[in-house]
């Protein structure tokens, strides 16, 4: 337990969001919202502290609607997804 502590960053004053890992989640439909719920769910509970979930429009309510902490992105198209990622990427 003592080399996986080593390995986690410390929480301090100074970090902001994000600083402890972000994590794009791509997937959902208007059947299947509990996939990238349960991704994003996990990833919280791992630590990272910036979670996109990128959606169908039609998932996109209903996910927002699971949790606060996810930033929930309400399309799959490529001329979308990809600037948000590259964007994050070069923060």
């Amino acid at each position: 337990m003592e080399s996986l502590r080593r390995l986690m960053p410390k929480l301090t004053m100074q970090l902001r969001k994000g600083d402890m890992g972000k994590i794009a989640i791509i997937g959902g439909s208007v059947e299947y919202t509990g996939a990238p719920y349960y991704a994003a769910a996990t990833v919280v509970n791992m630590g990272a502290d910036l979670i996109y979930v990128m959606c169908s429009p039609e998932a996109a309510p209903i996910i927002k609607g699971y949790s606060p902490d996810f930033i929930v992105h309400p399309s799959l198209e490529p001329e979308f997804v990809i600037p948000v990622y590259l964007k994050e990427k070069n923060d």
